[in-house]
């Protein structure tokens, strides 16, 4: 009884659900976002650390983000607009090549105050 109500909720879910591995909307993929550019920049994949960033007008017709990304003197830097911010990433993902190591970023906390 109990293997046949299985299989009913199972065969219930559309089959895209089964075996997509897209992020959780909102705050979860928000950090699930930051974990796949941190590993692009820390693998030295520069293409990959580019790809994160898309060029778009939000809801009220504002262009893009300011971000402030660390320096290598641990002082904020602060990147404008979205073609500037692609080749920041860039060369971050860049430089980790070159130093030829294993970099692991970890994420030890997260805030979103953003309803996205």
């Amino acid at each position: 009884m109990k293997s046949t109500f299985l299989l009913a909720c199972l065969l219930a879910l559309p089959l895209p659900a089964l075996f997509t591995s897209a992020p959780a909307p909102g705050p979860g993929g928000v950090i699930a976002m930051h974990r796949q550019l941190f590993a692009a920049i820390d693998a030295g994949d520069a293409e990959r650390a580019r790809s994160f960033i898309v060029e778009h007008k939000n809801s009220i017709d504002q262009g893009d983000c300011v971000f402030y990304l660390p320096s290598r003197d641990g002082e904020p830097r602060r990147v404008e607009g979205a073609a500037a911010l692609g080749d920041c990433l860039a060369q971050m993902a860049s430089e980790s090549a070159k130093a030829g190591g294993r970099f692991e970023t970890r994420i030890t906390y997260g805030r979103d105050d953003c309803r996205s």
